[in-house]
């Protein structure tokens, strides 16, 4: 699996998430034909290797003739931007949530509706340029899910269109709600974390925390525009992650037998699976006094709990069960229907990462062709597993 961590020790800004992906090795001349089919005029995009203190990495700066970048844009302009853009649906959709969050943001602080707030400083060409390049980055990179750190907000004042306002900015600070933040390596008066960044990182992130283990596969730099007594750098990494093991839930119904035969206690357990029990099984155990006895064991889908129970009552002797609940990791699996010289044998196929596929060929099927063909079990199961298995070879191989 693969997943994107950003490591957002300097905060996070939207020229800096595009030069990280950049960095990582995101085709720049696909980003950018992107944005120009926006139409929007009056900016000017590069992407350029360069240092941030000790670091190299990939600094985007979009340069913007404001008098030709269409000056304040709603909501529903910014919209009509991107969907006239010759993007990705994925890319479309990051970039709309993105510029839907800065909206609500800026709805909130000013006491207004997302539909007439008249985005400013990220209503500018170069921040649509920014969220946009971003969106189309990530879909072009395609990461199975997007894992964020903690972020670094810093404090003091800035100056912007409506003066002079304290740092986190407002929308900003809005933005951040839910978020885990943390304080910047050294103390700033200046803005980390931007507004269009934190958007990013709210509309990018399946999950936020630390770098999750596994093989580094790549890493990128997007680098900041102000020097900090710390590499001003948004650093993207690239990690081959093992897949998650598939899980689910099932009960387990037990009951504790001294008083019933060996033939009883068989036939219940092949009337439970016949019942559609997942598996049943007998334990030996030592009951009070020195009894030697059973556990009688039966496994099945929860909702299947109260019929396999009373089955089990009535086909045993015990006054009563016990059930519970239990989590259970379980391999990726199918029935395949397999054509052999012995005719048709299901077999039950289980997928495992970095391993070869294993194949089990159904017993009823396999103890039929050894009665019909005079051939022992043991040499019938081998040859259809080994069948199963080269066909397998090829499929994954072509």
């Amino acid at each position: 699996m693969k997943t994107l961590y950003l490591d957002c020790a300097s905060g996070i800004s939207g020229d800096m998430t595009v030069g990280a992906l950049l960095d990582l090795g995101v085709d720049a001349s696909i980003v950018l034909a992107g944005l120009e089919s926006m139409g929007v005029s009056g900016w000017h995009a590069s992407a350029t290797k360069a240092m941030k203190g000790p670091l190299a990495g990939t600094a985007f700066r979009v340069d913007v003739d404001e008098a030709a970048s269409g000056g304040d844009r709603s909501l529903p302009d910014i919209e009509v931007l991107i969907h006239r853009a010759a993007i990705s649906e994925g890319a479309r959709t990051l970039a709309l949530k993105a510029f839907r969050l800065l909206a609500q943001a800026e709805a909130t602080i000013h006491g207004t509706t997302i539909d007439q707030v008249h985005f400013h400083e990220v209503g500018a060409a170069d921040s649509i340029v920014d969220i946009v390049g971003s969106a189309i980055a990530v879909e072009l990179l395609a990461p199975d899910r997007i894992v964020f750190s903690p972020i670094s907000m810093s404090r003091g004042h800035v100056r912007c269109r409506h003066g002079l306002i304290p740092l986190p900015a407002p929308a900003a600070l809005e933005l951040a709600k839910g978020l885990p933040i943390r304080r910047p390596p050294a103390p700033t008066m200046r803005e980390l974390a931007t507004p269009t960044g934190l958007a990013l990182a709210k509309a990018f992130a399946t999950d936020f925390g630390e770098m999750p283990d596994g093989i580094i596969t790549g890493i990128g730099y997007g680098l900041g525009h102000t020097e900090f007594p710390w590499p001003n750098v948004l650093r993207a990494v690239l990690v081959q992650e093992a897949a998650p093991l598939l899980s689910d839930t099932v009960a387990l119904l037990e009951a504790n037998l001294d008083d019933m035969t060996a033939e009883a206690m068989a036939h219940a357990l092949e009337r439970l699976m016949e019942a559609g029990a997942l598996d049943a099984w007998l334990t030996p155990i030592h009951m009070k006094k020195g009894r030697p006895g059973f556990t009688f064991s039966v496994l099945c889908e929860p909702q299947e709990e109260q019929r396999l129970a009373a089955l089990m009552l009535r086909e045993t002797t015990t006054l009563g069960l016990r059930r519970s609940r239990s989590e259970r990791f379980i391999l990726p699996r199918e029935v395949q229907v397999v054509e052999t010289r012995f005719g048709p044998i299901r077999c039950k196929v289980a997928r495992v990462e970095g391993a070869p596929a294993r194949v089990k060929p159904e017993y009823e099927d396999c103890r039929r062709a050894a009665a019909e063909s005079g051939e022992s079990l043991l040499s019938v199961t081998a040859e259809i597993r080994a069948q199963v298995l080269e066909t397998l070879d090829k499929t994954r191989s072509q």
